[in-house]
């Protein structure tokens, strides 16, 4: 399973996520791409951030899964179409710079 994160930008300065976005995500993309979780980070900076834990072979594959989960949901869902990707990545983690134990 990967975590890749799909980095949204306003179409219009207004736009805001509503808070029952990951409810609405979730409920259309089940069964999809190999959709397992979504979360929503409205507050996210520079941009807001759609979370999608899909199941996929690889990295590339769960790349695009993610871009295509976000072109279903917005448009799915009405409170999306204020918004466009900018980037699906997954994150990096760096175990590094964790905190170890006290």
């Amino acid at each position: 399973m990967f975590l890749v994160h799909v980095t949204l930008r306003p179409r219009r300065s207004e736009a805001e996520l509503p808070d029952s976005t990951a409810k609405s995500i979730g409920l259309l993309c089940a069964g999809l791409h190999g959709f397992e979780h979504v979360s929503v980070h409205p507050h996210a900076l520079p941009h807001p951030v759609v979370a999608f834990y899909v199941r996929t072979e690889s990295l590339l594959e769960a790349e695009a899964a993610a871009h295509a989960l976000w072109h279903h949901s917005s448009s799915g869902l009405v409170e999306l179409r204020d918004w466009e990707p900018v980037r699906a990545e997954s994150p990096l983690f760096r175990p590094d710079l964790e905190p170890g134990p006290s």
